[in-house]
């Protein structure tokens, strides 16, 4: 059971209860206390190929779509999609590819790329399998470029019927430009020598991208539950936002495990995020032009996503355990 880890622009820390359905919270709703399921999830993944001239090939025509087929059609109480594109171009470097998180320094209205996703990408493609961009991933197993959906799906809910060591549930709320992310994990029956971290992620529920056919003749392209942000804080002696190596990251929820270096049966812990939206401005939207797909953040349009990564302290890889899933309103 293996999966991955990351994060990006975030502040504010709490602490109290829960687990989630279909798109939201299953107890409480947004509005009331998580209590956490004993109920395990399946974190589906495709990962692709974004470079200036948007998702090439293959990777478009006909692997997006499947991955947009398996989460269109599944219970996210049960199966949870994140699609994201891994970067081209340095963390240091303003942002151009199509996909891309990106950040801003402090007075600074640049936008860099973020490399949290290439920090997933180490995790999902480890050297044992060797595949490279473009590839599906289904609860800790890289399938691949060709997998089909049946393959993904009967991985997913193959792996969806196992009793979960850790639980987990996410609610999350908005205020203007604010998002704010409420998680609360539990321990039901934790590994020994195991350590517990958490990935908050923001995506975009439903939206498009451009394929280049040529330099100038781009077919649109539909993305589901595409990165946009990460709700963990780090830092970096660059001054960066983005962890972009691995686990632990260097930020809130990096620094230590969510339960300790030795998770006791039953332990718990919530705590609450703050991420702010900040667009691009009209200059830069001119410069990137009208086929560039950045982030036009809409509450109805966003969900967040919250992961359990199971890491072992001499393996320096972290594992997919269980995962959340839940609207933003």
């Amino acid at each position: 059971m293996k999966k991955i880890f990351l994060a990006l622009t975030a502040v504010s820390l709490l602490a109290t209860m829960n687990s989630c359905k279909d798109d939201d919270p299953i107890d409480g709703g947004n509005s009331g206390p998580l209590t956490v399921e004993q109920k395990q999830r399946a974190l589906v993944s495709y990962v692709g190929h974004s470079s200036v001239y948007g998702p090439a090939g293959s990777d478009a025509a006909v692997n997006l779509p499947i991955y947009n087929d398996v989460v269109a059609n599944s219970n996210t109480n049960e199966i949870v999609g994140l699609n994201y594109q891994a970067a081209i171009v340095a963390n240091n470097q303003a942002l151009f590819p199509y996909l891309q998180p990106f950040f801003y320094k402090a007075n600074n209205d640049t936008p860099f790329v973020s490399l949290i996703n290439n920090g997933l990408l180490t995790h999902m493609n480890p050297p044992t399998t060797g595949y490279p961009i473009n590839f599906f991933y289904a609860a800790g197993n890289n399938m691949g470029s060709t997998a089909t959906k049946n393959d993904i799906l009967s991985y997913a809910n193959g792996y969806v019927s196992n009793t979960p060591e850790v639980g987990v549930a996410v609610k999350s709320s908005s205020s203007g430009n604010n998002i704010n992310i409420t998680y609360k994990a539990k321990a039901f029956a934790p590994e020994a020598g195991a350590e517990y971290y958490i990935s908050l992620l923001v995506v975009e529920k439903n939206g498009e991208t451009r394929q280049a056919v040529d330099a100038s003749i781009f077919n649109k392209i539909a993305t589901r539950n595409i990165l946009r942000t990460s709700g963990i804080t780090a830092t970096s002696t660059s001054g960066l936002k983005t962890p972009v190596a691995g686990l632990p990251q260097t930020g809130y929820s990096g620094i230590s495990p969510i339960f300790g270096t030795s998770a006791a049966t039953n332990a718990e812990v919530e705590n609450t995020v703050s991420v702010t939206y900040k667009g691009l401005t009209s200059d830069w939207i001119t410069a990137f032009g009208e086929n560039f797909s950045n982030w036009q953040y809409n509450a109805s349009n966003t969900g967040v996503i919250a992961i359990i990564w199971k890491w072992y302290p001499n393996d320096m890889k972290a594992y997919y355990s269980n995962c959340a899933f839940a609207n933003v309103n």
